[in-house]
């Protein structure tokens, strides 16, 4: 700052002369002599600006006003405002700008005189913030892209960036999507190889994390949630479009794309493994590369040092991921996932169920209280569309229908044994379609409820002995109150006989 108003004090004021203002205030006497030809010019004296500021005497005595542009000016502050928006560049403003303007300024100076504008614009402020080693974890996937070459052709990958702000340490992976199951598993993944997690989480805004955006009461997710509550973490989500919420994610995807990415771009992949192989190289040199130069200390060292010992224990048993999915349970009381059909309570038809499917269980909710539990089936190509069916689920109709299938009557037939067993495999035999047999084994069984096993192995012997193999005998017969078989042979009433042409007729 010019010290102007001591050399006018010590001039005018008190009558120093040129050589003694100049020792008193410490300045040549040319800057001296300067002042004070600046203020004879203007014409101002001492007691016109005692009560000034030194800033205030120095714009009077030195700003040299602006010559009047030659040129339409834009609204720069309007410009900033446009360039916030998606997709909009400093070239389509300054297209719409020359199409109002045709006169106005290049591309060139437009440019430049932007620059200008935002280095004189007063600057937004920042809040500081105080980060503790292992106390929360920004995540965020890059908007750059990998290839990688498939049986189908080229697919481009996501690239999942997690860091954790005091050591600004990196973790990094390819995945084919950005759905939920790829969202989740990148997390565990990461849990997993800085060995713990952290008591907050920081993501974007995106669908697989958090359903509805709100700063104040922001919906999760129910797969995320999951997760969070498997790891005691809390997710406190970034504010939409506020990227300075997450700066440490935003700054690790940078790092990343520039050192991981880019130097990989003209390799071909052919698997995800490979992509990731190569990735876990360069985001190590990343890692251990100093964070200043000629310094010691590197992101993996302030990592192993500070955060480390910090981070929270794992659960003993690993988080299995999932996706939720909502059904209307349907009349046939059952839910479709991937081709494969699995039952709930036939009291909840109509009703909604929450489905949560992992890569080995299905699990079906309702109210948030689980009512189903199924091993997760995977369909062979081609192979008919398979049903998994408790018979609890089962109306009593239903069940009753289920236990007339041939396969269940023929092992009901089979713990009852003897003689039962036997004719109901000579009644499948004689069948000419298993429902029939079905039909008639479970009559028998039934007869069996009626008159008791004993006498219904009876039964089936006499049918046997009179090579009748029906249920209509077996019911007739308990139903003429017999309980004891005859001691003679079942076709001895026939007897010698004239018409009965005997074995030697056929010699």
């Amino acid at each position: 700052m010019r010290r102007v108003k001591e050399v006018l004090r010590l001039a005018h004021e008190l009558g120093y002369s040129l050589r003694q203002t100049s020792r008193s205030v410490r300045l040549c006497s040319t800057s001296v002599r300067n002042y004070l030809a600046r203020a004879e010019a203007a014409g101002v004296r001492y007691e016109d600006i005692a009560s000034k500021s030194e800033a205030e005497i120095e714009a009077l005595l030195f700003t040299q006003p602006e010559p009047p542009p030659s040129r339409p000016q834009p609204d720069w502050a309007a410009v900033a405002t446009e360039l916030r928006k998606p997709a909009v560049t400093l070239l389509l403003v300054w297209q719409e700008y020359r199409d109002q303007h045709p006169d106005g300024y290049s591309y060139s100076q437009f440019r430049r005189r932007y620059r200008e504008h935002l280095h004189l614009a007063a600057p937004e402020p920042r809040m500081r913030r105080t980060i503790l080693p292992a106390e929360m974890c920004e995540v965020d996937y890059a908007g750059m892209t990998m290839p990688v070459a498939t049986a189908d052709g080229v697919r481009q990958v996501s690239i999942f960036v997690g860091t954790l702000p005091f050591s600004t340490i990196i973790y990094a992976e390819a995945t084919w999507t950005q759905t939920t199951e790829d969202w989740l598993g990148s997390h565990v993944r990461m849990f997993n190889a800085w060995g713990g997690s952290v008591p907050k989480l920081v993501p974007d805004n995106l669908k697989t994390g958090v359903t509805h955006a709100s700063f104040y009461d922001p919906v999760l997710n129910q797969s995320y949630l999951a997760l969070a509550r498997h790891y005691g973490i809390g997710v406190v989500p970034a504010r939409v479009r506020r990227p300075r919420d997450k700066p440490l994610a935003e700054n690790g995807v940078q790092q990343v794309e520039r050192w991981v990415l880019a130097p990989l771009r003209n390799r071909t992949f052919f698997g995800l493994d490979e992509l990731n192989a190569a990735m876990a190289e360069k985001l190590s040199d990343l890692n251990n590369r100093p964070l200043s130069a000629g310094g010691a200390q590197t992101r993996a060292s302030l990592f192993a040092e500070h955060e480390k010992p910090k981070l929270k224990t794992l659960p003993s048993e690993p988080f299995e991921t999932g996706r939720w999915q909502r059904f209307k349970l349907g009349s046939d009381y059952h839910v479709c996932i991937d081709g494969v059909a699995y039952s709930a309570p036939f009291g909840l038809i109509g009703k909604p169920v929450d489905v949560h499917c992992t890569a080995s269980l299905i699990g079906i909710f309702h109210q948030g209280e689980r009512i189903a539990s199924h091993p997760r089936i995977r369909p062979q190509p081609g192979a008919l569309r398979p049903a998994v069916t408790l018979d609890g689920h089962r109306p009593p109709q239903h069940r009753a229908a289920a236990r007339l299938t041939p396969e269940a009557v023929r092992e009901k037939a089979a713990v009852i044994g003897g003689a039962l067993t036997v004719l109901s495999d000579k009644i499948f035999l004689a069948a000419d379609h298993p429902e029939q047999a079905a039909r008639q084994v479970a009559g028998l069984l039934e007869l069996g409820k009626k008159f008791g096993d004993g006498a219904l192995q009876t039964a089936a012997t006499a049918a046997l002995c009179a090579n009748v193999h029906s249920y209509a005998y077996v019911r007739q017969w308990l139903a003429s109150g017999r309980t004891a078989l005859c001691s003679e042979p079942a076709n001895s009433g026939a007897g010698d006989h004239e018409n009965v042409r005997g074995s030697a007729y056929y010699h």
